[in-house]
């Protein structure tokens, strides 16, 4: 056992702080009145591959390799591992480019 404190988590946590959360182009570009409702997890995450058809928008997770959201057929994910597992590799490439 190390007599030094791990400071690991610490530091990745004050890193976290600073890290800008992720937002979809695609959806910025989006009128409000288009965007999804019920909101959905997917709209922050990295692995998210949003796109817009002139009478849909939709949602390709990249993580799990399905279609995670249609405005045709909405669903409400509350929370996704695979969020999580994005956002970390996002943070790795902006702490070790």
């Amino acid at each position: 056992m190390s007599d030094h404190p791990d400071t690991t988590g610490q530091e990745q946590s004050s890193h976290l702080d600073a890290f800008p959360p992720y937002v979809s182009p695609t959806l910025q570009r989006l009128p409000a009145s288009r965007r999804p409702s019920p909101s959905t997890i997917c709209e922050a995450c990295p692995a998210s591959i949003w796109y817009s058809e002139p009478d849909s928008v939709s949602c390709f997770c990249k993580v799990m390799h399905v279609k995670s959201y249609s405005s045709a057929d909405p669903k409400e994910i509350l929370e996704c591992d695979g969020q999580v597992m994005a956002e970390a590799e996002r943070l790795d490439a902006l702490l070790n480019p």
